[in-house]
């Protein structure tokens, strides 16, 4: 896959920044490489992301894959912030759906309890179009009385 060095390279600059603000960190979190692997591996964040895979889920779509995510402090909302980061870059990136590769327990939860569809054949895979995730992320945030 040929995505331009510079698009990725600001993608991670975009997701360096959010690691930095979101859990206090001053120096740079991560890298990525030649195969479009963003990778932020902290004390606090652990990230392992795949940008831009066209067909991922079996739709198509071009799917940014999370493909290892975990937080030191389990936090209520940590994940779901991470979702509102990505759905505010998603024009300017151009994924159409983010992936969640290999489930454990709790991202199933997270997942199914967003509205991400069970994909590929492994059973433990999901996904979900931009669109229905930004209607998801608003009617939660609608229902908790925050704004959108």
């Amino acid at each position: 896959m040929s995505i331009k060095k510079n698009l990725i390279a600001e993608f991670c600059h975009d997701l360096h920044n959010y690691v930095q603000q979101r859990f206090g960190y001053k120096t740079k979190c991560g890298y990525h490489n030649k195969r479009n692997i963003v990778n932020i591996d902290r004390n606090k964040v652990n990230l392992y992301i795949r940008y831009n895979f066209k067909n991922w889920s079996g739709t198509g779509k071009t799917t940014l894959v999370l493909a290892r995510i975990s937080f030191k402090k389990i936090q209520k909302g940590e994940g779901t912030h991470l979702l509102r980061f990505l759905l505010d870059k998603q024009k300017k990136y151009g994924y159409e759906e983010i992936g969640i590769e290999s489930c454990n327990e709790g991202a199933t939860i997270f997942a199914q309890k967003l509205g991400f569809k069970l994909c590929r054949n492994d059973g433990e895979s999901y996904y979900i179009s931009m669109e229905d995730l930004k209607k998801k992320l608003k009617d939660k945030w609608l229902k908790n009385g925050s704004t959108f």
